[in-house]
């Protein structure tokens, strides 16, 4: 066994639930438009895209290492040992812990964009522990720490700095900081950062700013990194079969309507979308929104087609054009009775930007159809 659907979807759905608790239990609506040149759906377009992306590695590395212990095992009862407990660190221990990560960093990235819309007034930022034994001691170094919102320095320390980190940050008005001696307060950033707590951390991921980066795990903390170099082209092979799906021609057989012809115009059509930061933007099943500032060459006969395989799509895939690649082009399908629709969006500057849309026959399907399953 290579890949397991369900455990694909159940870790990155409960990834998913411990994010939005974050989010929920901040009791803020996100604001980053002008941080980001739209608004909220950008940032978690980034945030979703990166839960996708760690769910996969860490489906494939456990298959991988169960696989490796029934090679190995030399009786079923040796294998069943081994394996319940591999399971229980991958799917309890280690799952526990990440979905507490995925929570604290989506209170920190409310707190963060809620400080950042705030900066005018409270123009000052200071770091605090929770205050209790379970405090690290190098985080210690850093509480009561008061720097300007705008200085470097945030971009390496906004918590959370490490797992299971509780720290958190409060803004600061001119005059509450008017004794505070800033030099001294760059020292204090430099003591914790020279300590070997924060280069192991670093080592592992953190010394970075999540909610600026949309990333619930970065890159070295994804379980395919150095255990999995060929990952990605392995992701973007998955089939519809791996899923347990049916066939395109059986797919196509469950749709009940043709594929509507547009009859208006480039500019009509452009003229009903939403816009946003002079973006002209059509949203998602997801409420994720797509730049679309130009109809493509061949695409205004279907532009209808295409806004419903947005809406309402058959199927959404994220894998890449490029086997070699980290999946990240999003692939919308809409099945019709005469027609099925295909749409190819990427994210930039977390951004999805629709590139084109097209219909697809018996022979070309199968390259889109793969890769990340992440709606059906």
């Amino acid at each position: 066994m290579i890949w397991d659907p369900k455990l694909f979807a159940s870790t990155t759905d409960l990834l998913k639930e411990g994010f939005n608790q974050g989010l929920g239990s901040s009791k803020l609506k996100l604001k980053v438009g002008v941080a980001y040149g739209v608004d909220d759906p950008m940032l978690l377009t980034a945030f979703e895209t990166n839960l996708w992306h760690f769910s996969a590695g860490k489906n494939l590395i456990e298959l991988q290492e169960l696989n490796q212990l029934l090679r190995k095992a030399k009786s079923y009862k040796e294998f069943e040992r081994a394996a319940l407990q591999l399971t229980e660190n991958f799917n309890r221990r280690w799952l526990r812990t990440e979905i507490n990560a995925a929570l604290l960093t989506a209170e920190a990235t409310a707190t963060y964009y809620r400080l950042l819309s705030r900066v005018d007034t409270f123009p000052y930022w200071e770091y605090k522990t929770q205050g209790d034994n379970r405090v690290r001691d190098e985080h210690k170094l850093l509480d009561g720490l008061i720097l300007p919102a705008t200085h470097p320095i945030w971009q390496k320390i906004f918590p959370p700095n490490a797992w299971g980190c509780r720290c958190y940050v409060v803004a600061r008005m001119a005059s509450e900081v008017a004794e505070v001696d800033f030099a001294e307060m760059e020292a204090k950033a430099e003591a914790f950062m020279n300590t070997e707590e924060y280069q192991r951390a670093k080592k592992q991921g953190w010394a970075v700013n999540r909610a600026d980066l949309g990333e619930v795990f970065t890159r070295n903390q994804m379980y395919i990194k150095e255990r999995f170099p060929e990952a990605h082209k392995q992701l973007n092979s998955l089939k519809p079969k791996d899923y347990g799906m049916s066939s395109y021609q059986q797919a196509r057989q469950a749709a009940n309507a043709d594929a509507p012809v547009y009859e208006g115009t480039d500019q009509e059509y452009l003229d009903t979308l939403d816009v946003i930061n002079q973006l002209r933007v059509i949203s998602d099943y997801n409420k994720r929104h797509h730049e679309l500032n130009k109809i493509p060459q061949k695409g205004l006969a279907y532009v209808q087609a295409m806004e419903q395989a947005l809406k309402q799509p058959s199927e959404v895939w994220l894998n890449s054009s490029r086997a070699e690649g980290e999946p990240n082009r999003f692939v919308y399908i809409k099945y019709y009775q005469n027609k099925t629709v295909v749409v190819l969006g990427t994210v930039k500057d977390k951004l999805r930007k629709i590139q084109r849309w097209f219909t697809a026959t018996d022979k070309t399907i199968n390259k889109y159809r793969r890769g990340l399953l992440v709606r059906k």
